[in-house]
C-alpha cells in the first residue's frame, strides 16, 4: 500500500493526541518538582536568615549593653531587641528576637536581664543551669557576661500546609548565637 496524504494526516492526529496526553499526565509532577524546589529555596534563604539575625542581634548586644550597669541592661537589649525586630521585620514578617544577658562569675551562671516582646508567641530555650550552655565552655571560662540571642522567622504558610503532619518542624525556625 502506498502512502497517501490521508494515512497521513491520521497518524498525525493519533500522535498529537498521544503526545497532549503525556502532557496532561507529566504536567502536575514537573510543577510539584518545580514547586518545591522554590519552597527549599526559600527555607534555606529563611535559615540562613534567622542564622544572621541571631548572630547580628548578640554582636550588637555585647558591644552596647554588656558593660552597662545591671540597672542599664534591661532598656539597652530592648533598644536592640526593638532595632532588630524592625529591620528583619522588613525582610521576614513575624520575626522575633528574644535577648538575654547572663553573667559568670566562677563557673556559676544567673540572668540579668531578658527582653522580649510583651506579646511574644515564644519562649526563650536557655536558662541559668549549665546544660543550656553545653558546648560553650570556652566563652564560660573567658568572660564575665554572655549574650544569648534566639531568633524566632514563622515558616510560611503554605509549608504549614503541605506539612500538615508532625514531621518535628515547630511554628517557625529558629537560631541560638552566645557570645
Amino acid at each position: 500500500m502506498k502512502p497517501t496524504k490521508k494515512n497521513f494526516s491520521i497518524l498525525r492526529t493519533q500522535e498529537s493526541g498521544a503526545v497532549l496526553l503525556e502532557f496532561t499526565l507529566i504536567l502536575p509532577v514537573v510543577l510539584m518538582i518545580i514547586f518545591a524546589g522554590i519552597e527549599y529555596t526559600r527555607s534555606l534563604r529563611g535559615l540562613q536568615f534567622t542564622t544572621t539575625i541571631s548572630r547580628e542581634s548578640a554582636s550588637i548586644a555585647f558591644r552596647e549593653c554588656s558593660a552597662d550597669l545591671p540597672a542599664k541592661i534591661s532598656g539597652c537589649l530592648d533598644l536592640v531587641r526593638d532595632r532588630m525586630e524592625d529591620f528583619a521585620s522588613e525582610v521576614e514578617p513575624g520575626t522575633e528576637v528574644i535577648l538575654s544577658l547572663y553573667e559568670n562569675s566562677s563557673g556559676t551562671v544567673s540572668k540579668l536581664a531578658e527582653s522580649k516582646r510583651v506579646d511574644s508567641n515564644y519562649t526563650s530555650r536557655f536558662s541559668e543551669d549549665s546544660e543550656s550552655f553545653t558546648g560553650a565552655s570556652e566563652i564560660l571560662t573567658s568572660h564575665k557576661r554572655l549574650v544569648v540571642a534566639e531568633t524566632f522567622v514563622p515558616i510560611s504558610r503554605l509549608v504549614k500546609e503541605i506539612l500538615k503532619f508532625d514531621f518535628g518542624l515547630s511554628e517557625a525556625l529558629y537560631d541560638a548565637t552566645i557570645l
